[in-house]
Order: C-alpha cells, then sequence, then structure tokens
C-alpha cells in the first residue's frame, strides 16, 4: 500500500524550524502511534514509507541545521521585519553566511539589494542569535 502525503500549505521556512516539526513528527510515531480509545500499551504501527521518510529527513537535518529552532525562529521573524521575503530570510538562517559578499548571493530574490548598513545588520543579528561555529 502507497503511503500517501498531502500538502495542505506551503511557506518558506527554515530547516531549523522544520526539524522542530520533524523530531515531534519522529518522537509521536517512530515507535508507532496510540490508537483513539486504545489503551497506551497497545500501538498501531505506521507504515514503513513514512517511518523512512521521517528517519531521512530527521538525518538530514540533524547534518545540516546551525541555528536552534528557537533562535531560527526568532533570527527569521528579524529578517521579515527588515523586509526580506520569506525565501530570502530561511536560505539566510539556513546558510548561515559569514560576509556581506555571501550574503549578497542568498538576496536574488529580492526585488532590490538592501543598502550595506540593511546587510551589516543582518550579519549582527545572525552573530545574535546564531554565532558561527
Amino acid at each position: 500500500m502507497a503511503y500517501e502525503i498531502r500538502i495542505v500549505d506551503y511557506r518558506d521556512i527554515p530547516a531549523s524550524v522544520a526539524k522542530k516539526f520533524v523530531d515531534a513528527e519522529y518522537e509521536k510515531y517512530i515507535g508507532g502511534r496510540a490508537v483513539e480509545g486504545v489503551g497506551e500499551t497497545e500501538r498501531e504501527p505506521i507504515p514503513e514509507e513514512r517511518r523512512e521518510l521521517l528517519k531521512r529527513l530527521k538525518e538530514y537535518l540533524d547534518r545540516v541545521v546551525k541555528c536552534d529552532a528557537e533562535n531560527a525562529e526568532k533570527l527569521y521573524q528579524e529578517l521579515l521585519n527588515l523586509g526580506l521575503m520569506e525565501i530570502s530570510a530561511a536560505m539566510i538562517v539556513d546558510i548561515r553566511p559569514i560576509s556581506i559578499g555571501e550574503l549578497r548571493t542568498l538576496l536574488h530574490f529580492e526585488t532590490r539589494m538592501p543598502d550595506e548598513e540593511v546587510l551589516r545588520k543582518i550579519l549582527e543579528l545572525l552573530d545574535q542569535y546564531c554565532p558561527a561555529k
């Protein structure tokens, strides 16, 4: 039986935020899930395809995430408040540029390039919320 995935909404979010949701799903379902109305000792297993998808997503996100979810969400919101598009803000949080040159390469979705002052502010916010390791 094929496992069906239904997309109900789409937003550009940082991988750190997605990891929070994937981790919650992983913890909830990886060992099976409780069946409504059934005692805690009886569990219904999830389809193998979903189990594999959750495992792969978790492994990938564990490797690529550079900032914890709480700080990533705050940083993402700060970037949106600076007028950046969601996709640009998400890429900045995910990639965690360390220079203005690197930052500029992530802003190609913007209708106009932010000025130097805004770019410096973005790097300061990155240092504040998601220090380079």
